[in-house]
């Protein structure tokens, strides 16, 4: 069996691992593990959401305010654009992996760089 792609990271103080689904299916009949399809017809996880919507825009609003910075400023820093980062922040948008790895890219980078920042945590 190859050995699978991962990443690891954390929110709101809970790691977590993503794989590749191939790779999950793979582990998973490895393991005698039978994995019914989990999405919806829409494509999304059902059965919860991977995280806590609310909390995530929450965290994401606070270490921005705490960092000083504005939605244009962050997303320009996190190279995504302003419109998405105030849709997540009101909720109306679930941001993907990509786009949560670049803002929690962001805001690590100026809080490492900015004597006396609070809230320099690893997750959002």
């Amino acid at each position: 069996m190859k050995t699978p792609e991962f990443s690891q990271w954390s929110l709101g103080g809970t790691r977590f691992v993503t794989l590749t689904e191939g790779d999950f299916l793979r582990l998973c009949h490895a393991a005698g593990v039978e994995v019914a399809d989990a999405r919806a017809p829409d494509g999304l996880a059902s059965g919860g959401e991977l995280f806590d919507q609310q909390r995530l825009r929450a965290r994401i609003r606070q270490r921005r305010q705490a960092a000083g910075l504005t939605q244009a400023s962050l997303a320009a820093r996190a190279g995504i654009r302003v419109e998405t980062l105030n849709r997540i922040e009101r909720g109306h948008s679930v941001p993907d992996f990509r786009t949560i790895r670049k803002l929690v890219v962001a805001l690590r980078h100026l809080e490492e760089t900015t004597p006396g920042q609070q809230g320099g945590s690893n997750d959002v």
